[in-house]
């Protein structure tokens, strides 16, 4: 039962942590949000990246590096919130 809860505690910070995510890229400037959305959901390299935006490569790793970082922030509370017992599924 304990392990239902856990599960169930998890599901629930997936959730809300799926949530900021999206809430944080959309509040992010619109470079920014692009970028990040190309790279993490669409799954496009930095070359692809620039190329589609009109930019250079090294343009395109600044601002993912600032819309990760931006990111990070936005999100860090997530990690200090973990069930305990909860485990990385890596």
């Amino acid at each position: 039962m304990a392990n239902h809860a856990v599960a169930l505690h998890e599901n629930d910070i997936r959730t809300e942590l799926s949530n900021a995510i999206l809430e944080a890229v959309e509040d992010m400037p619109s470079i920014l949000g692009q970028i990040f959305s190309l790279r993490h959901y669409s799954n496009l390299s930095i070359r692809e990246i620039a190329r589609q935006l009109g930019i250079s490569e090294g343009q395109a790793s600044t601002l993912l590096l600032q819309a990760d970082q931006i990111l990070y922030r936005r999100l860090r509370s997530f990690h200090t919130r973990r069930p305990k017992g909860w485990r990385s599924r890596r």
